[in-house]
Formats: structure tokens, C-alpha cells, sequence
């Protein structure tokens, strides 16, 4: 799976800037509301039929760099947490997935409760990340 196209399919959410002004890949900027994805990678198979297709959980977390010396900062980001869990949930059950290779098909998407998982030295700011899972069957290519 390529992480482009989920960086593409998380930039369609309207009010992600919100979050992150700049959403780069496998990096957090070092000012705030800079905001990376993070490919964790295809897991172990859920499935597998007899042909050799499989349905493959891939995992990502979106992580941002917040202030974190206020409340409001901290509310903010749990609050914009909330609203993008709730914005997945509602591709899930439109059936909008992030773009796959022909030999793939998208299953189900969702994202799980943010959280503050470490803070800088100086204490101004701390990075918050999303978790995210994006399911689908990868499909034998019997060309």
C-alpha cells in the first residue's frame, strides 16, 4: 500500500487543518501543527481464503505536534481527536476509502482515540497521535 494515497485520502477531510497546517510522511516538523503519517505496516493476516488472498489490516498513526502548555491547547486537540473519528466513521459507512492498486480491494476504515504520547524537553509542546487501521483484501495475481 502506498502511503501517499492515504496522505491524499486525510488531506480530503475538511477542517484538517485544524490539526496540521503542513501534513508531511514518516516525520512531525519540529513547530506546531506540523503533522506526519506514520506507516506501522501491513499486520498479520485476518483472513486468507483458499486462493491465497488475504485481508490484511494496515496500520497508521497521524501525529502532530501541539502546544501543550495550556488546557485549551489540549482540548483543542482532543476535540479535533473526537470530530476526525467521527469523520472516519462516516467514510466507513459511505464506503470512501483511500485509492488501492488494482489487486486490492478496500474493507473498512477507523481510527482510534488520540492521545498525548510524548513531551518535548523544553514542555511547550507534545506530540498527539491518532491511530489509524485501513482493512482490505489484497487479491493473488493469477495473470
Amino acid at each position: 500500500m502506498d502511503i501517499k494515497n492515504m496522505v491524499d485520502y486525510l488531506l480530503t477531510c475538511p477542517f484538517m487543518s485544524e490539526f496540521a497546517t503542513e501534513l508531511f510522511t514518516e516525520l512531525t516538523g519540529d513547530e506546531v501543527s506540523q503533522s506526519g503519517l506514520f506507516d506501522d505496516g501491513e499486520q498479520s493476516p485476518e483472513r486468507a481464503d483458499m486462493a491465497g488472498n488475504k485481508m490484511l489490516p494496515h496500520k497508521y498513526a497521524l501525529v502532530a505536534r501541539i502546544s501543550s502548555t495550556r488546557d485549551t491547547d489540549r482540548i483543542r486537540a482532543a476535540n479535533f481527536s473526537q470530530r476526525f473519528l467521527e469523520w472516519i466513521d462516516q467514510q466507513e459507512q459511505l464506503g470512501n476509502y483511500p485509492t488501492v492498486p488494482n489487486n486490492y480491494q478496500a474493507f473498512s476504515i477507523s481510527a482510534s482515540n488520540g492521545r498525548l504520547t510524548a513531551r518535548a524537553q523544553d514542555g511547550k509542546t507534545a506530540l498527539y497521535e491518532i491511530p489509524i487501521v485501513f482493512k482490505y483484501w489484497r487479491f493473488v495475481n493469477n495473470a
